[in-house]
């Protein structure tokens, strides 16, 4: 007995979709010759695939299946039909049904889904001819529809250092924004230089480009230096930003910090060795990726922080905050961070989850107490303004403390605690950008 099987049986209208025709032997021998040739109902237009299944044999409990894409013209009941429908049974019997028929309902057509709308603007109308500075751009999610792995290039008459020429962001939720740095020199002088703007993103399964060519002033005010050769004797240091600012919270200015400690590096001795990474808008299941794609040895959490466990709050499901407990960031780490040196959280009352990393990375930074956005910010420049000249870590927590004491806002200069992992770390005077050992 062979049993024929429809897949699915109900379809949208106006949409490409699949069939699957089975044929399927339910009896106990095997049969033989067996052919079923049906015919499509007309309103459904087959696009790939054979209207007919033969098989020379089909053991008892095995099933042969073959699949139509098709497309069916508008909403209704239809009947799937076959006049040629045979095999020999196991005892080589001869079956024939000439009036086999199956129903397939199709919906009407469904609403389409909102596209998604994302735009990419220069923040810049001037730059200064043959200089390395700082041109953002800001990419925002002015549709209804959350994107993904958005990728923005800069090119054009300009330069950029190849660490910060292309960004990246794993996620764009609507009505949010994410201003990028890139750090360019100008080639051209005049009142119209092009930059481009090479924006691609994801949406519904889909890669959508948002291109965009703007004119900017090149300015010489003075007789360009040549750039500093690059410093040598220092390793690659790849920095990981991690960055949420969330919805229904307080407002941080992650967007200044970032670009704070952009700045900071720049002008650093070992400038040139340090590669920085930033993901924005992160959820826990970013952190993980991001750790394994990157290979950072520095991360840096900025963004929120505190709540009963103490940790580092990114966005949930729904674009709420949620604050991420420590034991499962510190087993994050140990599974996804290993090439971690360092990890800074820059973030309110998370000392306790600075004190759990420190048992899976060789330091640890968090805040024990609330800071305000310039307190933070100015820990930030220390820490990174040490980094860059290829300090120990231990001298960037202090340089960053120190900022902070220089302008103090309330007893923010006592919210940054730094934990070492015994017998792991660097001791103090190696410089932080020396090779692990090992």
């Amino acid at each position: 007995m062979i049993e024929v099987g429809l897949s699915p049986s109900q379809i949208p209208a106006g949409e490409i979709a699949e069939l699957d025709i089975s044929l399927t032997n339910t009896g106990s021998g095997t049969c033989t010759k067996v052919k079923f040739a049906f015919r499509l109902p007309v309103g459904i237009v087959r696009l790939r695939g054979r209207e007919v299944i033969e098989a020379s044999s089909l053991p008892a409990g095995q099933s042969v299946t073959t699949r139509l894409r098709v497309r069916a013209e508008r909403a209704g009941r239809y009947r799937l039909i076959s006049k040629n429908f045979t095999y020999l049974d196991h005892r080589a019997v001869q079956h024939r049904e000439n009036a086999f028929a199956a129903e397939i309902v199709v919906d009407p057509e469904r609403e389409p889904l909102p596209q998604p709308e994302v735009d990419v603007e220069l923040l810049a109308a001037e730059l200064p001819y043959n200089e390395w500075t700082i041109l953002r751009a800001r990419i925002s999610n002015v549709g209804a529809v959350s994107v993904s792995d958005l990728d923005v290039a800069v090119s054009g008459q300009v330069t950029a250092d190849r660490r910060t020429a292309r960004a990246t962001l794993e996620r764009l939720p609507p009505g949010r924004s994410a201003d990028i740095p890139f750090h360019v020199r100008a080639q051209a002088v005049g009142g119209d230089v092009p930059v481009h703007l090479d924006l691609t993103y994801a949406s519904d399964f889909r890669r959508y480009k948002a291109d965009r060519t703007y004119s900017i002033r090149v300015i010489r005010d003075h007789a360009a230096e040549p750039p500093a050769p690059p410093v040598t004797g220092w390793p690659p240091l790849r920095v990981l930003i991690l960055g949420a600012g969330l919805p229904g919270t307080e407002s941080l200015r992650i967007d200044r910090e970032i670009r704070a400690i952009q700045e900071t590096i720049e002008p650093g001795m070992a400038r040139d060795t340090i590669e920085v990474r930033i993901r924005l808008a992160v959820r826990s299941e970013d952190i993980s990726r991001a750790l394994l794609k990157d290979e950072p040895r520095l991360v840096h959490f900025a963004g929120h922080g505190g709540g009963t466990e103490g940790s580092f709050a990114a966005e949930g499901d729904y674009g709420l905050a949620h604050v991420i407990p420590v034991d499962g960031l510190v087993r994050l780490f140990r599974g996804a961070g290993q090439s971690v040196e360092c990890v800074v959280v820059n973030a309110c009352e998370t000392e306790l989850l600075a004190r759990g990393l420190s048992e899976v990375v060789p330091y640890a930074i968090g805040m024990r107490q609330p800071v305000r956005d310039r307190s933070a910010i100015r820990f930030s420049v220390g820490f990174y303004q040490a980094v860059a000249a290829g300090r120990p870590i231990e001298d960037a927590f202090d340089l960053g403390v120190a900022q902070m004491m220089t302008v103090p806002v309330g007893d923010d200069p006592s919210a940054p605690v730094l934990f070492r992992r015994g017998g792991l770390a660097a001791v103090r005077g190696q410089r932080w950008c020396r090779a692990r050992a090992g």
